[in-house]
């Protein structure tokens, strides 16, 4: 009862309306019991709800109050355990091949390297440079109208013939075959001469140096002895041949042959020919020396006549 009676009380400090049952006496009038009611004056109560609120009157809303102190960050939990790794998965299938791609831009020359050691001579008894491979050809052959000669294989595979003439009064016979010459009517058919071919490298460029018969007869004294050689197309700048002349160099054998006789710079003149039928320049002369190797085709022929 007087827990009903504190709620009441706050009740109605609060200024909330109620009725409430205050006592069971009965009334003068009526004879039963009567509660008094702030809004609705006396009534008289039924014995079952007599001590029940009959009312409550909500007031108005209140302000709202201050916002309360924020509580404390509670405490950081602990990292869960890493979990196990997955299985490997099934290898995919293989993508298709790329395309290729485009040839990149040729690059610059390289340097020019330094020359290589001289090659071994030939099958004569001096030391020359293998600057071609020679194969003799035999008389009564499809190869120079059955005169026999000499086939010279340059260093690009590009075979040229030395053929032989006719032999006539002022005509001699020659054959260039792995290293030796057989000379015709001056020269015993038993003899054969040697022939080597010198170089030298001048620091720019490897230049011929001598050309070498040795072995001759004393009845090719006096006779004139040639070298001839083809030149490419372009030949080095600053010569004094051009672009596919056919330079012949002379000497003149003496008596007694000399052994070997060389073809060299003060004993020998040089001269270029040039047009169809081939024309020489006697304007110009030269020697052996000032021609660059790599400038003839690789090819040589020999001549020898009165």
């Amino acid at each position: 009862m007087k827990k009903i009676a504190l709620i009441l009380l706050v009740l109605t400090f609060s200024r909330v309306a109620v009725a409430y049952a205050v006592d069971t006496t009965p009334g003068a009038d009526s004879g039963t019991a009567t509660s008094d009611n702030y809004f609705f004056g006396d009534n008289v109560p039924s014995s079952a709800n007599l001590n029940q609120v009959l009312a409550l009157l909500v007031g108005p809303k209140g302000d709202v109050g201050p916002a309360g102190v924020a509580g404390k960050d509670g405490f950081v939990g602990l990292n869960g355990q890493d979990g196990k790794d997955g299985l490997d998965g099934a290898p995919g299938a293989v993508g298709p091949a790329g395309r290729d791609g485009k040839d990149g831009a040729n690059g610059l020359p390289g340097a020019t390297g330094p020359a290589g050691p001289a090659g071994s001579g030939g099958g004569g008894s001096g030391g020359g440079v293998g600057l071609f491979a020679v194969i003799p050809i035999a008389l009564n052959t499809s190869d120079c109208n059955g005169l026999g000669g000499t086939k010279i294989i340059g260093v690009d595979g590009t075979p040229n013939f030395v053929c032989n003439g006719a032999v006539g009064a002022n005509s001699y016979s020659l054959g260039f075959a792995d290293g030796t010459v057989a000379l015709g009517n001056c020269q015993p058919s038993a003899e054969t001469v040697t022939v080597t071919v010198d170089r030298a490298f001048d620091g720019e460029e490897f230049r011929f140096t001598s050309f070498n018969f040795g072995n001759l007869s004393t009845l090719c004294a006096g006779k004139r002895l040639s070298v001839n050689m083809k030149m490419v197309n372009p030949v080095s700048a600053g010569k004094y041949y051009l672009s596919n002349d056919q330079v012949v160099c002379t000497t003149v054998i003496a008596t007694p042959p000399a052994n070997p006789t060389r073809i060299i710079d003060g004993s020998s003149t040089c001269r270029p020919w040039r047009g169809s039928p081939l024309i020489e320049d006697t304007t110009t002369a030269f020697s052996v020396s000032d021609i660059n190797t790599l400038d003839f085709t690789g090819a040589f022929g020999f001549q020898l006549r009165n």
